[in-house]
């Protein structure tokens, strides 16, 4: 499993500022959906171990040759996203957003930095954000399976939280 939350971030780059749509992902997040690096490495569990653990960035290919010219040497390049230092860990294949159909991320940052990135913490709050969880079934594992799971666990609200499958099996 893997939180994110998506955001809209100031990139500086080169001493050229550009809003991108980014998210902050919990470290699992490319492992959950199967995702392996174009150039680089990805967000991994230990990027996501504390506040400023890392300061670990990825892009997408896109994102790589639109807003970064496809500098070939991208990986290790320090930018500013929202004013902290960030170092660019790798890039995504080409095609890779994100998990989300309406919205195509550019950049990716741990979720366990929100609170320098955002400016205010609420990672550790039970209410007033929305943090959106994907999740990798285990093969032979079915739907009714995985929602008899969600139904007995703790979640504060009460509400049904209903299971959809995403072919990400």
């Amino acid at each position: 499993m893997a939180g994110n939350v998506g955001q809209v971030f100031g990139v500086e780059s080169n001493g050229n500022t550009s809003v991108m749509w980014g998210l902050e992902a919990g470290g699992q997040y490319f492992d959950v959906l199967g995702i392996k690096p174009a150039l680089g490495r990805l967000l991994q569990r230990s990027d996501d171990d504390h506040p400023g653990g890392s300061d670990a960035a990825v892009i997408t290919c896109g994102a790589w040759k639109g807003k970064f010219g496809g500098d070939p040497n991208i990986v290790g390049k320090l930018v500013r996203i929202n004013k902290q230092p960030y170092t660019i860990v790798g890039v995504t294949p080409e095609g890779f957003h994100g998990s989300e159909k309406i919205i195509q991320w550019e950049i990716f940052v741990p979720l366990v930095n929100q609170a320098s990135l955002e400016g205010t913490s609420w990672l550790d709050e039970r209410h007033g954000r929305r943090v959106f969880v994907i999740a990798r079934v285990r093969n032979g594992v079915t739907q009714p399976q995985v929602q008899a799971d969600l139904d007995a666990s703790p979640r504060g609200s009460g509400s049904s939280i209903p299971c959809k499958k995403k072919g990400l099996g």
